[in-house]
């Protein structure tokens, strides 16, 4: 093979990285999928069948299912609704046979007027001996909780759901009904004594999680409300903060005002430090717009709940199907559920960190949260995603002001070869297939790619895990990920630059020890030629150059380490790294890359 000069070598250095030792994280990534909520009308083992095909054909995957308030027997609570499932155990079997997990729709409330509350009552296993109040479904009592007899009974009967190996609850904010059972009252009598709201709240969740992980294992997680407006309560906490690995907020109006509601709640959210939160993409109740007005809303929040942990759709008032409006919106939407699974391994390390720092993943740019509107509704997904969301309607093309968060450039996420400014104040149209959505320019994102529809990868990509890298920093010292797991020590990655005397610069790459192989995507660099270059691992194996994407995805396959540099535009290119063996670590150089001057660099200002 014939060589240029001063063409980009990449080789690597003999060291074996030994692995990172990192914490396990505290729940499954599971929870990071697309979850469906199902309400008491499509609830039945053949309705749910039927849209997970539907959704499967429209090349949308479904990771979890809810199904809401009516799926069980009122007067046997935790045994399902036999006129809608003849077996729940063999439809949750059902499901898992489509990698799709179960969450149910649960409380500590118990109607008047079934088989279930007057044992309860007579037993003593309710508050205030029994005392009820006004529920959407008619007068029900609480639980008591202080009483251990009442606990262990209930338990019994959550036993019904959990042999069946659920995956989750959705536990309600019933806790809020706690100051409600008579006039001036801060709490409810038990068995044991008083209990104020926050003393119910906490052992009703508590309760639910951990008697149901103990049971089931770890990958069980239950979802509640982190801080809602719901009822008359406006911006209140609900659920505890050091369980909120799945958390939405909900119930909002099917309308802009509404999602911007919603937004405000998630600030307020994360105000409150809780880790993991989404909104109810689309928002609930009948909606007065029309069909084109109501389509937009509905892709404008999709879009958003992109970029939130936890991106639930469904629910009351109307079709939140995407094809009920039409193909555009199917293409939307099935893009950016594609994304938001591919960010798993990004939430999951984000949630992580934010757990250990007790700090929410969601990180508005307005620090002061109040009951006003915000000064500006964007917010940063962790330290290195930048989300401005549209909360507004106008129509086919959006027209935004974005003010840049400052410390640092950033990239667009969908064209990483635009660079914005730290500080700049910009007017983006933004038509309704995107979203203003940017990345720290030069940071590492982890994630997990599965579909050939992917802009970072293909379904030959899912054995690995990617890291992308937008326009390495030149000079600014250690950029560095940690990426974490629910089942291993996770993975440490590192990289500097280095500048040469003749202004090229060197790609230093440090991995750890990592059970998985790596795919590198280094977006954005620029080199002398785009020709094949050889590397070496830490044992002396040579990289395999290939001339396209296609023979480095299948070579992939093979277990070979490969490299493949690809033209993207005139000016830039793309460093495609495939690491087999990763599972020793190791230490890659890239060399002699050159750097792009800031014309070279600019960015079209009036368009994303």
């Amino acid at each position: 093979m014939l060589w240029a000069r001063n063409q980009p070598v990449v080789r690597s250095v003999p060291i074996v990285v030994p692995r990172a030792n990192l914490p396990r994280s505290p729940y499954s990534p599971w929870i990071h999928g697309h979850w469906v909520r199902l309400h008491r009308d499509r609830q039945s083992s053949d309705s749910v069948h039927a849209l997970i095909q539907q959704y499967g054909t429209n090349n949308i995957p479904v990771d979890v299912v809810t199904l809401d308030y009516g799926w069980d027997d009122r007067h046997r609570p935790f045994v399902a609704n036999s006129s809608k499932f003849v077996s729940l155990c063999d439809f949750v079997k059902s499901m898992h046979a489509q990698n799709v997990k179960v969450v149910l729709y649960a409380t500590a409330m118990l109607e008047e007027g079934t088989n279930v509350f007057k044992e309860a009552k007579e037993s003593g296993f309710l508050v205030n001996e029994g005392q009820t109040v006004k529920t959407d479904g008619g007068q029900a009592g609480l639980l008591d909780y202080s009483s251990p007899e009442a606990v262990s009974w209930w338990h019994r009967l959550m036993d019904r759901a959990l042999d069946c190996k659920i995956d989750g609850w959705k536990n309600e904010a019933v806790d809020a009904y706690v100051r409600t059972f008579s006039a001036g009252s801060l709490g409810v009598i038990g068995k044991n004594g008083f209990m104020d709201q926050a003393t119910w709240s906490r052992k009703y969740y508590w309760d639910f999680f951990d008697y149901s992980r103990k049971k089931t294992g770890f990958d069980f997680v239950t979802m509640f409300r982190p801080v809602d407006s719901w009822r008359n309560f406006r911006y209140q906490p609900f659920g505890p903060t050091d369980i909120s690995y799945a958390t939405w907020v909900g119930d909002h109006p099917a309308t802009f005002e509404g999602m911007r509601e919603s937004i405000m709640n998630m600030f307020h959210s994360a105000n409150k430090k809780y880790l993991n939160f989404g909104s109810a993409v689309g928002g609930t109740g009948e909606t007065y717009l029309t069909k084109e007005q109501h389509k937009e809303l509905f892709i404008r929040w999709a879009q958003l709940g992109t970029f939130t942990p936890i991106f639930e759709n469904g629910g009351m008032g109307f079709n939140h199907d995407p094809w009920a409006f039409d193909g555009e919106t199917v293409t939307v939407y099935s893009r950016v559920v594609n994304i938001h699974r591919e960010l798993e391994p990004f939430f999951l390390s984000e949630a992580c960190e934010g757990f250990l720092a007790h700090r929410s993943v969601i990180r508005p740019i307005h620090n002061d949260i109040s009951f006003a509107d915000p000064d500006t509704w964007d917010f940063l997904v962790g330290d290195d995603i930048f989300v401005a969301p549209i909360i507004r309607p106008h129509g086919e093309i959006t027209l935004r002001n974005v003010s840049f968060p400052e410390g640092s450039e950033w990239t667009d996420w969908w064209d990483p070869y635009k660079v914005y400014r730290p500080g700049e104040r910009l007017e983006l149209f933004v038509p309704i297939n995107h979203f203003p959505v940017f990345k720290r320019r030069g940071t590492i994102i982890p994630l997990s790619i599965r579909t050939d529809s992917s802009d970072f990868g293909s379904r030959l990509s899912a054995t690995s895990l990617t890291l992308l890298i937008d326009q390495p920093l030149i000079g600014s010292g250690d950029v560095t990920r940690k990426v974490f797991g629910e089942h291993d020590s996770g993975l440490m990655v590192l990289y500097t630059t280095r500048l040469l005397l003749n202004g090229n610069y060197n790609l230093h790459l440090t991995v750890t020890a990592f059970y998985r192989s790596l795919i590198f995507l280094i977006r954005g660099v620029k080199v002398v030629s785009p020709e094949s270059v050889t590397v070496k691992t830490s044992h002396g194996t040579t990289f395999e150059a290939v001339s396209s994407k296609k023979a480095f995805y299948e070579s992939t396959q093979l277990g070979r380490n490969t490299l493949f540099v690809h033209r993207a535009t005139v000016m830039h290119c793309d460093v495609m790294l495939f690491y087999a063996e990763s599972g020793v670590g190791g230490v890659i150089d890239v060399e002699n890359l050159l750097t792009l001057s800031s014309e070279e660099n600019a960015h079209r200002k009036l368009e994303i």
